[in-house]
């Protein structure tokens, strides 16, 4: 807690006063339970299940009675009669509840006096924490194969991973957002190859959405070569069900190459022509994948950067529309043509766990996370299979140049984020125990994947392969018509170019929530009728809210800013529960940072906009009288709005000051 200056007269600010709340009980309960060996931590605290029993409960006194024999409602009796409140500024009294809770009751008007006064003196530094030591954090996120427009279930990891960097910064930890861009391997080189079959051709279209285009149907047109292949060699041996079933793949990949032919004809046909004329076209990518990557080849390298320069602007031009920036885009390519990745390969080949099988170099994962005891700590769950390092051609796999860049990232940060889909769980956990044989330091405490899985668009099937990506683009332009609409039924007259600037936010903040509102590793079905739902728990009931809360304010006719205030005047239910909800809100930061849970601070603030609506339906704020009463609650209503601002601006949602 400190003193601020703010016009005249010294004002106490506290950047978590319900934590001084909670603190002022813990130590109550520790002294008067000096006779028993327990620490400060052991006493815990949870939210009773109705007012009447308080604001905070604790459940001490029956985990001491099960260890020592006591009954546990007379131990509580006990501790309550050591308490003395006398000189406790925010306890008003202390209880017992069956079969032995200590429930304490707050005093509400000296801690709503704090707690207001606290927020107007902080302004938007409400809600941020200040951190004994200031971390240096890397998160890396999004993170798309250059080879086509960004699709929604990976637009999941992008809001994920900007949240979790705001929530990070508002912990008071100094964050760097990076994405890698993965410009080695058999994809890049998928795209390379069709690019230059067609002579680097101009277009109008959206980079990525081109590229990807091509990607598809250079995926598709081999496909259909290699099941081609395979059903001759099934016919020669005879297999009647093989090749039965080869040829049902076959019919629906044909399928696929007429419905990828119905969108650029021309283009399709160019790229056929092209593939069948080439007497080894998976050859080609093969050479181009292996040139790139020892960089042989200038002319190659110059190809393969071109292509995945132009998609990445697409990228940007994508991410920019919804907020989303980044510090660093550090290239894939570069790490390995550093020398990084060999460095990696040579430690490797010195610790005990290497072997070459067939030319490749194989890494045996299970073995070194047996003898560095990490079998339990990572709770693997599961048979860990060896990990290929490098094909017997000397190209690496993606999961060792991942190590590279995990190893530099470590090196470089105290903590590293990665987000990353709930598919790639095993790679990272086999990365993870590279690194700790590598010998880097707290591998399991610093370097942190965070998973998170699918989003299903119900009766539709995504594949970069088969050219079904819903995008991220198209998705934003479908709420946006929606959110339109919505908005010229609220306000008929509005401006219409205001009108697209607010239906643009509204579709971006209510995509955003939809996609990061949900605990990261549980799947999500993507449904309007809940993106859009103006009436709970979603993006554009936040942004009315926060719109209702400026409306209130900016049509207050007296300065409840620098207007003194008896908070004992706020004593109505809702006024009370909002003020508690508000004041808790620096926990909810601190937790969900703890834990990487931003979908935390999303389900507070969808709660907090509820109770917010709660109080402003049944009690009058610019008509409320006395004047003072009128005052408190535009104090109210202000501590609210900035609470609920600072929710949106880490959840990436954009307050809009009218809707």
């Amino acid at each position: 807690m400190d003193d601020r200056r703010r016009g005249y007269g010294i004002i106490e600010v506290s950047r978590r006063p319900w934590k001084l709340f909670e603190d002022e009980c813990r130590y109550l309960v520790y002294q008067s339970l000096s006779g028993f060996d327990i620490k400060p931590t052991d006493i815990v605290f949870e939210s009773p299940p109705s007012h009447i029993y308080g604001e905070l409960s604790t459940p001490i006194c029956m985990m001491l009675a099960r260890k020592t024999g006591l009954n546990p409602q007379d131990l509580a009796l006990e501790v309550k009669s050591r308490i003395d409140t006398a000189d406790r500024r925010f306890i008003a009294k202390v209880d017992v509840a069956s079969p032995g809770y200590l429930n304490f009751y707050l005093d509400k008007p000296s801690f709503f006096k704090l707690l207001i006064s606290s927020i107007q003196a902080l302004g938007v530094e409400w809600g941020r924490l200040e951190s004994d030591r200031r971390l240096r954090v890397i998160v890396e996120h999004t993170s798309v194969n250059p080879i086509h427009p960004i699709g929604i279930g990976h637009a999941r990891n992008s809001f994920l991973g900007d949240s979790i960097a705001a929530l990070l910064e508002a912990r008071g930890y100094d964050v760097h957002r990076h994405f890698y861009i993965d410009d080695v391997g058999r994809q890049v080189s998928i795209l390379a190859y069709g690019y230059n079959l067609l002579g680097k051709p101009r277009f109008e279209e959206k980079p990525d959405s081109f590229l990807g285009y091509i990607y598809a149907s250079i995926s598709c047109i081999l496909e259909i070569r290699r099941l081609k292949s395979e059903l001759e060699s099934c016919r020669s041996k005879q297999s009647e069900d093989e090749y039965m079933k080869i040829s049902s793949r076959l019919d629906e990949w044909v399928a696929i190459a007429a419905e990828l032919r119905s969108r650029n004809e021309k283009l399709f046909d160019r790229l056929l022509e092209s593939i069948e004329s080439d007497k080894d076209p998976e050859g080609r990518i093969a050479e181009i994948n292996r040139l790139y990557e020892k960089r042989l080849d200038e002319d190659i390298v110059g190809i393969v950067r071109e292509v995945v320069t132009l998609c990445l602007e697409g990228f940007k031009e994508t991410l920019s529309r919804v907020d989303v920036d980044f510090d660093s885009w550090d290239w894939e390519s570069d790490i390995v043509w550093s020398g990084e990745v060999d460095r990696i390969l040579s430690m490797l080949k010195s610790t005990s766990y290497c072997r070459l099988e067939e030319g490749a170099l194989i890494f045996d994962v299970a073995e070194a996370a047996r003898d560095l005891g990490l079998e339990e700590r990572i709770d693997i769950g599961l048979e860990l299979p060896s990990l290929t390092l490098t094909r017997a051609d000397g190209t690496t796999l993606y999961t060792t140049r991942d190590i590279a860049y995990a190893f530099r990232k470590l090196k470089q940060y105290d903590l590293s984020i990665t987000v990353i889909g709930m598919d790639q769980k095993l790679p990272q956990i086999q990365l993870m125990i590279t690194l700790s044989a590598l010998g880097v330091d707290r591998v399991l405490d610093r370097y942190k994947p965070l998973f998170y899985g699918l989003v299903k668009l119900p009766g539709y099937r995504m594949s970069s392969r088969r050219g079904r990506i819903v995008t991220l683009d198209d998705v934003l332009d479908e709420a946006r018509v929606r959110a339109l609409t919505e908005v010229r039924k609220r306000s008929p007259n509005i401006d219409p170019r205001e009108a697209e600037r607010i239906a643009e936010a509204i579709a971006v903040g209510a995509v955003k929530y939809a996609l990061i509102s949900v605990s990261p590793e549980r799947d999500i079905v993507f449904s309007w009728d809940k993106v859009l739902n103006f009436e709970m728990n979603s993006g554009p009931f936040l942004q009315y809210a926060y719109a209702r809360s400026s409306s209130i304010l900016s049509k207050a006719d007296v300065d409840y800013i620098y207007a003194d205030f008896d908070p004992t005047i706020l004593n109505d239910r809702l006024e009370e529960d909002l003020l508690i909800h508000i004041s808790k809100y620096p926990e909810i930061i601190w937790y969900s940072s703890e834990n990487l849970a931003v979908h935390i601070v999303a389900e507070y603030a969808n709660e907090l906009a509820m109770k917010f609506n709660s109080f402003y339906d049944k009690l009058p704020v610019l008509k409320a009288e006395p004047l003072e009463l009128k005052i408190a609650r535009l104090k109210l209503v202000y501590a609210f709005k900035s609470t609920l601002g600072s929710a949106l601006r880490i959840l990436g949602i954009r307050p809009l000051e009218r809707m």
